[in-house]
């Protein structure tokens, strides 16, 4: 398994953008997680400086609801539309505080409003 931090509220080098918000980009022998994404479409461009290709994420967690966590939701959306053209399937988990879980399944990303 590897995990590699996209965002999170500092940074180790100059190179890498750093906000308050967290995303983390997971990799085991079967899927691609991004686990949440961050206040802005600054996990977005740390990972290119990190060779990780966003359109090669099988899933999507936003842990919670607030901003640091949804934020770069649209840069997630708009980057895989521009990188797939149109998606079979995305499957975006929200856990809700509550424990429970909700799943919104989108057939093709042309039918979101961004």
């Amino acid at each position: 398994m590897i995990i590699k931090t996209l965002v999170e509220n500092t940074s180790m080098f100059k190179n890498f953008g750093s906000e308050h918000g967290l995303s983390l980009y997971i990799e085991t022998k079967y899927h691609r997680i991004l686990f949440d994404v961050g206040a802005s479409e600054l996990f977005f461009e740390n990972s290119k400086r990190m060779d990780v290709n966003i359109a090669d994420v099988d899933f999507l967690v936003i842990s919670h609801g607030h901003y640091d966590h949804g934020g770069g939701l649209k840069a997630f959306l708009q980057g895989m539309k521009e990188s797939r053209g149109k998606v079979q399937v995305i499957d975006v988990f929200y856990l809700l505080q509550e424990a429970t879980v909700s799943c919104l399944l989108v057939e093709s990303l042309d039918n979101i409003v961004l």
